[in-house]
């Protein structure tokens, strides 16, 4: 069950990445609202911070398992509303 639920969230974070990635690539029609990336991100940036995420949740899933397991049910669930938000934003999923 934990490495089932640590790789959905790894696989909605790569969704995501995939679509922010269309923000930064196109900064006169799109906007971010992470604050941590602000309004446009290069796609360095973009990659960077998601590489980080990514590795950082791989890191908690193998050193604090139990932790792990509330870290990926909260990012699967957030990342669920980010996802869906940027398909209605951009009419595509990535």
């Amino acid at each position: 069950m934990n490495f089932v639920l640590l790789l959905l969230a790894e696989a909605l974070l790569a969704l995501d990445w995939r679509q922010t990635l269309t923000i930064a690539r196109d900064p006169a029609v799109y906007s971010e609202i992470n604050k941590i990336l602000r309004p446009h991100p290069s796609v360095a940036a973009v990659c960077r911070y998601f590489l980080l995420c990514m590795l950082g949740l791989a890191l908690t899933a193998w050193y604090f398992q139990e932790a792990s397991i509330y870290l990926s049910s909260f990012i699967v669930v957030l990342e669920s509303v980010v996802i869906v938000r940027n398909r209605i934003l951009f009419g595509t999923w990535f």
